[in-house]
């Protein structure tokens, strides 16, 4: 992949869109950090040096698309072109800094060679969206919505986590243990009550053929999985964990919730 094509693309789309003030300071800010030449992930989705640059590319020629598709011509009406670009191309920045190089021995015919790879170590360890919008409003004002866009409800491979905004800051929303993270986990005990959270997290040990976690990935690819006897499809997993973070926002807010926002990786 070309990292300079990539960061050249990035940058134009920044400057043809992006005029609010702290918007220089951010991208001074990019500059010194790895953001240009770093993963976008460790395993999964763009797990290649220049992948998190890339992802916010791509992010933004979906959502753009998105935009455009779902108000039509005058859709600038309803969310400006700077807000589709700060939203779409600061969302993950959080993840500068985040990954270091470290290797690992692996057998190549017959032969064992230290192969290097990508670990996250993160100083600050927060919940994606809340850190990016914590970073983001060091430089520049953000607008509820913006931030809304950027947060919502993480629904991640390992943890998830929602969160509200309420007098003018962001909150997250604990879970029945009184944890911001909620495992994304799922497991069916023998009697058929299902496990969600740190509960099934537990079992992938105990019980691995009743349990099931980082099912995420495989949401969109009709991979069948089997808890217990009991068949799933990933994006019914998925679903499990979410009405178990409405669940716990209702019990935290006292009321019930009739919208969110619910952030995805850009290749779903």
């Amino acid at each position: 992949m070309d990292i300079e094509k990539i960061k050249q693309e990035y940058l134009e789309i920044f400057y043809d869109n992006i005029e609010r003030d702290g918007a220089e300071e951010i991208l001074n800010y990019l500059e010194k950090s790895d953001f240009f030449t770093a993963p976008a992930s460790s395993r999964f989705h763009s797990n290649f040096a220049g992948g998190l640059c890339l992802h916010h590319v791509i992010v933004y020629k979906r959502f753009l698309s998105l935009v455009q598709k779902e108000f039509g011509k005058d859709w600038e009406k309803i969310i400006s072109a700077e807000s589709v670009a700060i939203i779409a191309l600061l969302h993950d920045i959080c993840k500068t800094n985040f990954y270091i190089v470290e290797t690992r021995n692996v057998k190549v015919d017959g032969q064992w060679i230290q192969k290097p790879y990508y670990k996250a170590e993160d100083p600050l360890p927060y919940g994606h969206g809340e850190k990016s919008v914590y970073m983001i409003s060091g430089f520049m004002r953000l607008s509820r919505e913006e931030a809304m866009a950027i947060i919502g409800i993480d629904l991640g491979t390992t943890n998830s986590l929602a969160c509200v905004w309420r007098e003018g800051r962001v909150e997250l929303i604990p879970n029945e243990l009184g944890e911001h993270k909620t495992s994304s986990a799922v497991s069916v005990l023998e009697d058929g009550t299902v496990l969600v959270g740190a509960a099934a997290k537990e079992r992938l040990v105990t019980h691995p053929e009743a349990t099931a976690a980082s099912f995420k990935i495989w949401m969109g690819t009709g991979k069948p999985l089997t808890l217990a006897d009991r068949g799933f499809k990933p994006e019914e997993l998925s679903a499990l964990v979410l009405r178990q973070l409405l669940e716990d926002a209702k019990r935290y807010l006292g009321e019930a919730v009739e919208e969110a926002v619910i952030s995805v990786p850009a290749y779903f």
